[in-house]
């Protein structure tokens, strides 16, 4: 089994200051969509977990292999990363390759995969390389420019490598960063390499600008962007503390130029190891960014802190203003926001990405001496409370311990070019001693043009019997239902119900309501919505439809706007009655005959 280096830094310190991040929801944001596996243990120690994805593809890579998915999870190409495999042409017979990364650029259409490429650690030619592929088309599966670009630098008489390569775009450009390590001495440099796009496009020579950076910590990341308008690089850097570094390249395409300021944000300490079930420590690394995406003027980063009031690890996610800096105006925090379970639950190596409705999704690890180590993402959308995100939402939780301590270092969260707003994650998890890792995919906004939807936080039955399902059952109109047998009741007839609760943002002013269900077998029935008012403790009747007795109807039901905010209490509760009822038979009065009710969605949308 392999080990690669792990870097760290000195501890940096700064004055504190009053700034307060925001916390959790109580109410899960976002719906998961599609999982699958990814690659599986490759005897590498941590696996690196990175994904791009197209219109069309998946891509992953981890130590050292890469592998390209359908977006349904049908693997259709794997392979190693080496000098034998994917980088044959351009990879030496080195003693490291390491640290993949892959990213699929919307505005040129193409795929790029990066690798760093080390030789000397031990003996032989000092060699630091980063492999640089990039594909002709927007499909994997065809062919690729590859290139080898030379990291190696020397400062104060010391030769140095790259580790730990953090690599960003824009439409001109591309920036490949990495903290830089002595062969014998020497060391403490972030190198940041930019490299202009336009000619990797067509398998031509790029010129290679190199800047050195040895103001503060380790590791730069620049920014991943599909915006096709703005011509700055834009960069992110952990601080002392109290800031965080904000780099801009400028003249990608010319003679690049580099600038730097800071943002004062909320105060943090660097993490510490995490504890694991069984026994185990995961590695947090040291407070660094792990990614960091820009769109429409704004960036989002995330990183694993301790804060004086907890000294627990715990996820804090930024999202910042350029305000056209360098060239105007200074960056500003918009909002930070963590991501603090009660108890001692750690939360630790985040990956954060922002789609075009502007919802934010991170994907992490969640572990404590109780959890081995389970895979969550928590998301919030632009109408929740400043500096708020969603409740964890579980992707997959592990099988075994795990004691080999390094974890990540890195996992991914990207959107979906297709559409703009779904989300998709890459990460690992335990799988009896070793590590797994796994592909997800999810929603938080639907892109309905009924608003916002808001995610079922529970359902249960209250009238009749519960038959089957739960809140997954009521999230899309599937033919997947939630089901519940009828009961007689006094002068209604045959009846079943259940309640459904969500909790919306503060400030909702429009509500609407799709439901969709059949009765199972009912003639005569109706499907009917009521909504509970705070201030009067009463349900109130919002809308009706008739039953189906077997295929389902659909109904979408519009709140009145003036009477929206009976139905939201202080803590932005709603409260949903769903039911179904088929009256005693005309003349006879007899009985009608029992029931299913069969709910297929119940959804709540805001604005």
């Amino acid at each position: 089994m392999i080990e690669e280096n792990e870097d760290r830094d000195i501890t940096l310190s700064d004055p504190r200051n009053s700034l307060k991040a925001g916390g959790m929801l109580s109410a899960p944001r976002g719906r998961p969509k599609i999982s699958f596996p990814g690659p599986g243990f490759t005897g590498y120690f941590p696996p690196d977990c990175d994904m791009g994805v197209g219109p069309n593809h998946v891509v992953t890579v981890v130590n050292i292999r890469i592998a390209f998915y359908s977006k349904s999870g049908t693997k259709t190409f794997e392979q190693t990363m080496d000098e034998n495999g994917f980088w044959n042409g351009v990879g030496g017979a080195s003693e490291v390759y390491s640290d993949p990364k892959v990213y699929y650029d919307a505005v040129s259409q193409r795929w790029f995969v990066y690798m760093i490429e080390v030789n000397g650690l031990g003996s032989g030619t000092h060699k630091s390389r980063v492999l640089l592929a990039v594909s002709d088309d927007n499909n994997p599966n065809g062919n690729w420019f590859k290139y080898s670009l030379d990291a190696l630098i020397t400062v104060g008489g010391n030769e140095l490598w790259m580790d730990y390569p953090t690599v960003g775009m824009n439409k001109d450009g591309i920036a490949i960063g990495g903290n830089m390590f002595g062969f014998s001495a020497g060391g403490g440099v972030v190198q940041l390499m930019t490299v202009p796009k336009a000619p990797l496009l067509t398998g031509a020579s790029g010129t290679v600008t190199s800047f050195q950076d040895a103001t503060g910590g380790f590791t730069i990341q620049p920014a991943r962007s599909w915006d096709n308008t703005n011509s700055r690089l834009y960069c992110l850097g952990r601080g002392n503390g109290g800031t965080i570094r904000v780099f801009a390249v400028n003249n990608l395409t010319s003679s690049p130029t580099l600038v730097q300021t800071t943002v004062t944000v909320p105060n943090y300490d660097f993490p510490n190891g995490s504890p694991s079930a069984g026994g185990g420590t995961l590695d947090t690394l040291d407070g660094r960014l792990f990614n960091c995406w820009f769109r429409a003027g704004k960036m989002v980063a995330a990183h694993t802190v301790r804060t004086v009031n907890n000294p627990t690890n715990h996820v804090r996610w930024y999202q910042f203003a350029v305000n056209n800096w360098p060239a105007s105006g200074q960056p500003t925090l918009l909002q930070s926001g963590e991501i603090n379970p009660a108890g001692t639950t750690h939360t630790h190596m985040p990956a954060i990405a922002m789609n075009s409705f502007g919802d934010i999704s991170v994907i992490y690890s969640r572990s404590s001496s109780a959890i081995a180590a389970d895979l969550v993402m928590s998301s919030r959308t632009t109408g929740d409370p400043s500096g708020t995100i969603g409740a964890p939402v579980l992707l997959k939780s592990s099988i075994g311990a795990y004691n080999a301590g390094r974890w990540g270092d890195y996992f991914s969260c990207v959107v979906d070019p297709t559409d703009d707003f779904t989300f998709w994650g890459f990460g690992m998890e335990i799988l009896n001693g070793a590590w797994q890792t796994s592909v997800h995919s999810w929603q938080v906004s639907t892109g309905s043009t009924n608003g916002t939807e808001i995610e079922m936080s529970n359902i249960a039955t209250i009238t009749g019997s519960y038959l089957g399902g739960d809140v997954p059952s009521v999230i899309d109109s599937d033919n997947i239902y939630y089901q519940m047998g009828s009961v007689a009741v006094p002068g209604i007839g045959q009846a079943a119900a259940a309640q459904a609760d969500f909790v919306v943002p503060s400030g909702t002013i429009q509500m609407t309501i799709k439901l969709a269900g059949n009765g199972g077998g009912a003639v005569g029935g109706t499907n009917m919505i009521w909504l509970f008012n705070w201030s009067t403790n009463q349900y109130v009747l919002i809308g009706s439809a008739p039953l189906s007795p077997s295929s389902n109807t659909a109904k979408t039901l519009a709140v009145r706007n003036t009477e929206v905010s009976r139905y939201i209490n202080g803590a932005g509760e709603v409260r949903m009655l769903i039911r179904a009822h088929n009256p005693p038979r005309p003349f006879s009065n007899s009985q009608p005959l029992p029931f299913t009710y069969k709910l297929d969605e119940v959804s709540l949308f805001v604005r």
